[in-house]
């Protein structure tokens, strides 16, 4: 059995060889190869990827250019060999035995007379690396197909928690999503995550830790960006889409609660951002001009809303939302400030 482990990067000159150093660590004695998808990086990190395909047979890298996560994820499925694909960010690391353990789980499953299209495994962070960072209602030892696949549909339009392209092992034969969109950064991972449970015709669990998340505060989730509601107006298109396909009315309720939820994070995004005022009214006004504001924000969030979040979404209740919101915004500002202030003196 083959692998592709496939490494989406851009600008990750900090972490990038605990990354690319765990996939050449595995001990796994059958054939694999490393895909080193380098996406524009403005920092060192193209040379580092350079010189680790000269200095190992088993890693290639693809320069494309800033063509954005999604796209770097599928160039790296359409050059890829394997008969399996497995996710790896360039800011964490795989287990040393990833690809062992997925290897026998997999012929044991085929031994029994299943072939899985998709496998989902269980992930922890660096700093906890005992607990798992999911739970999830899913027996080892089989696979879901046909009705049964109804448990795995539920997770996807109910919540993120099968979201992370890192818990999942697919069969390349259904990894090629065949939707081009150049740019994609932000829901990338629900709209793959959607394909792939729609694709599989049949999908295992794997109740074991494979794969170590790193927490960090600089990655694109946790930064605002003018292409995060184009994104997300983007991916909830197409879940739309395939929950439409997949014929249960109460998917329409749980995907507009996360629209809503959506709303709030944007505005976080927004007001906690280090721009100044006048461009954080600026965002904020023509954001909430916009029809999917208009059409989602004042919903209900699902019941596992972050804090934060809930906090805004109450601001964007208000009669007066736009001025609740940016008196939020001062206030945040002025205690940075002062926190600064304190720091330096």
């Amino acid at each position: 059995m083959t692998f592709s482990i496939i490494v989406p990067v851009y600008n990750g000159e900090k972490f990038i060889e605990t990354s690319v150093d765990s996939a050449l660590g595995q001990d796994y004695p059958g054939e694999y190869e490393i895909i080193l998808l380098e996406n524009g990086s403005t920092d060192n990190t193209s040379v580092i990827c350079d010189e680790y395909a000269r200095e190992n047979s088993r890693i290639r890298t693809i320069h494309r250019g800033k063509i954005g996560l999604y796209m770097a994820r599928q160039e790296g499925i359409r050059a890829s060999k394997g008969d399996y694909i497995v996710a790896l960010d360039a800011d964490d690391y795989l287990r040393p035995e990833a690809l062992s353990v997925l290897d026998k789980y997999i012929r044991r499953l085929q031994d029994k007379g299943y072939d899985p299209d998709l496998i989902f495994y269980n992930a922890a962070g660096m700093d906890n690396k005992g607990v798992p960072l999911g739970k999830f209602p899913f027996e080892s030892d089989r696979t879901y197909s046909d009705e049964e696949k109804k448990a795995f549909k539920d997770l996807v339009c109910a919540g993120d928690s099968l979201n992370a392209m890192w818990i999942k092992c697919i069969k390349r034969t259904i990894a090629d999503v065949g939707i081009d969109k150049t740019g994609l950064n932000y829901g990338e991972d629900l709209f793959q995550t959607a394909v792939y449970v729609d694709k599989a015709r049949e999908i295992a669990y794997l109740n074991e830790i494979l794969y170590y998340y790193r927490d960090n505060s600089e990655s694109l989730t946790s930064t605002y960006n003018k292409a995060f509601m184009d994104n997300q107006e983007f991916v909830w298109k197409n879940i739309d889409r395939i929950a439409d396909k997949w014929g249960d009315s109460s998917y329409k309720t749980q995907i507009d609660l996360r629209k809503s939820l959506t709303c709030a994070i944007a505005v976080a995004k927004i007001i906690y951002s280090d721009m100044t005022m006048k461009e954080k009214k600026e965002k904020l006004c023509s954001f909430m001009e916009s029809d999917f504001y208009h059409t989602y924000a004042r919903r209900k969030l699902p019941a596992w809303a972050p804090e934060e979040d809930v906090f805004v979404h109450g601001l964007m209740m208000e009669e007066e939302a736009e001025g609740a919101l940016l008196h939020n915004a001062w206030k945040y500002d002025l205690k940075k400030c002062v926190k600064k202030l304190l720091k330096m003196g």
